[in-house]
C-alpha cells in the first residue's frame, strides 16, 4: 500500500508523453494550438481513468471509502479519502463495491418487494359541516405484485367527533414503472371507534330509528355509543422515488365514511361523511 499526495501520480511513460506534448504546444500557434490543447485534455482525462465513489475491501479486513480511480493496467487502485490519495496493489484488494446508479426516467427495477406508505391528510368539507376538515393518519404495507400493481393492508387513526381506528385494504395502479409516475388507488375497509361514548349530535334531522315502537321515539342525539362504520376512498396521485428506498407522494380522492351510533330504546343513528381527501405521504422500504 502506498500513500501519495500527488493527485496525478502518472507513470514515467505518461510523464514523458506530457512533456513532449507541452513542448509541441509551445511551438504550435493559432487554431492548431487550440485543437492540440483540446486533444491533450481529452487524452489526459482518459489516461487518468474513471473516478467513482465506492468502497475498497482489503484482504486484511480494512474498508476504505472514497473516490476510486482504476488504472488502465488494473495493477493498482487509487482512492482519494480524507484528503489523501491511497494507492493499493491489486493483490491486496479483496473486492470493490459501488452504490447502484439511478437513471432518471428509466424503469425503477430496484423498487420491489414490500413498501411502507405513510400518509397524513385532511378531509375538507363545506362550512355547514360540524367537522370542517377531520385530520387522519394512515400507514400501509404494500407489496409490489408487478411493475405497476401494488396491494396491501393499512391502519391508522382518524379524528371525527370521536376517534376511530381504520383497518383497510389498498390497491394501486401506477401508470409507469418509473421514478416519477401518476397512480390510481382505492382503499376500502371498516373504522372501529376508540371511544366508548359519543358526545351529542345536535340538530340531526330527520331522526333515524330502528325501534320496533311506532311512532318512533324522539331522541335528542345525546349519549350515543359509537359502533364504527364502512369507509371507501378511491383517488388519484403522483409518486416520486428519490432512491430505491425512499420516495414521496401526493394524492387527492373521494372519501365516503358511514359511522353508526346506537342509543337507548334501539335507537340508531347513521352519519355519512362525503368528503374530499388530501394526502401527503412518504414511501420507504
Amino acid at each position: 500500500m502506498i500513500q501519495s499526495k500527488n493527485l496525478l501520480n502518472f507513470s514515467p511513460l505518461q510523464r514523458l508523453y506530457l512533456h513532449y506534448a507541452f513542448l509541441s504546444v509551445v511551438k504550435a500557434s493559432g487554431i492548431k494550438k487550440i485543437c492540440f490543447i483540446f486533444s491533450l485534455i481529452s487524452i489526459t482525462l482518459a489516461v487518468s481513468g474513471q473516478t467513482r465513489k465506492g468502497k475498497i475491501y482489503l484482504k486484511n479486513g480494512s474498508i476504505i471509502k472514497g473516490k476510486i480511480t482504476e488504472s488502465e493496467s488494473s495493477d493498482t487502485l487509487r482512492v482519494k479519502s480524507a484528503g489523501n490519495l491511497w494507492v493499493f496493489p491489486a493483490n491486496e484488494i479483496e473486492k470493490t463495491g459501488y452504490p447502484a446508479k439511478r437513471s432518471k426516467g428509466k424503469e425503477s427495477e430496484g423498487v420491489s418487494g414490500f413498501l411502507n406508505h405513510t400518509q397524513l391528510g385532511v378531509q375538507p368539507g363545506n362550512n355547514q359541516n360540524s367537522e370542517n376538515a377531520p385530520f387522519f393518519f394512515h400507514s400501509e404495507l404494500n407489496y409490489r405484485y408487478s411493475n405497476k400493481i401494488l396491494f396491501g393492508i393499512g391502519s391508522g387513526v382518524e379524528f371525527f367527533k370521536d376517534t376511530h381506528l381504520p383497518v383497510f385494504g389498498n390497491i394501486e395502479y401506477r401508470f409507469r414503472n418509473a421514478w416519477f409516475t401518476p397512480y390510481l388507488f382505492c382503499k376500502a375497509g371498516y373504522t372501529f371507534p376508540l371511544e366508548n361514548t359519543q358526545p351529542a349530535y345536535y340538530n340531526i334531522v330527520p331522526y333515524y330509528s330502528m325501534s320496533s315502537a311506532w311512532p318512533a321515539p324522539l331522541y335528542d342525539g345525546s349519549n350515543l355509543k359509537a359502533k364504527g362504520g364502512v369507509l371507501l376512498n378511491p383517488g388519484f396521485g403522483i409518486v416520486n422515488m428519490f432512491s430505491y428506498n425512499f420516495g414521496m407522494s401526493f394524492s387527492v380522492g373521494y372519501r365516503f365514511t358511514r359511522l353508526h351510533y346506537k342509543g337507548e330504546n334501539n335507537y340508531r343513528l347513521d352519519i355519512d361523511y362525503n368528503r374530499l381527501s388530501v394526502m401527503l405521504g412518504i414511501i420507504f422500504k
